[in-house]
């Protein structure tokens, strides 16, 4: 599986609200990358408003977004900063049709 994800910043205004947007696929290894970017560029805990917008991503592992989440929490409690919304994909209706 491709382990690539892609990572968007956008900032409304100097105060916030910070959204997080992954599109790709969001796994352990992604994530690893996508901390590491976060650690270089724009740390997370500026913005008291920060959204992790995952609808657009491909896939979800269950391990790699528990990881994005203990290190957005992690940075934010030390700064006293809530944690962060996280917004998932719309998943199908029951009975609605998936594959074409």
């Amino acid at each position: 599986m491709e382990h690539s994800s892609q990572l968007t910043i956008s900032l409304s205004d100097v105060n916030g609200p910070l959204n997080l947007v992954v599109t790709g696929p969001l796994t352990l290894e992604s994530s690893k990358s996508l901390t590491a970017a976060l650690d270089r560029g724009i740390h997370p805990a500026a913005c008291p408003d920060l959204t992790l917008d995952l609808k657009d991503a491909e896939h979800i592992e269950p391990a790699g977004l528990a990881a994005l989440q203990l290190y957005l929490t992690q940075v934010r409690q030390a700064l006293g900063l809530p944690e962060p919304a996280v917004e998932f994909p719309v998943l199908p209706l029951e009975g609605e049709k998936v594959l074409p």
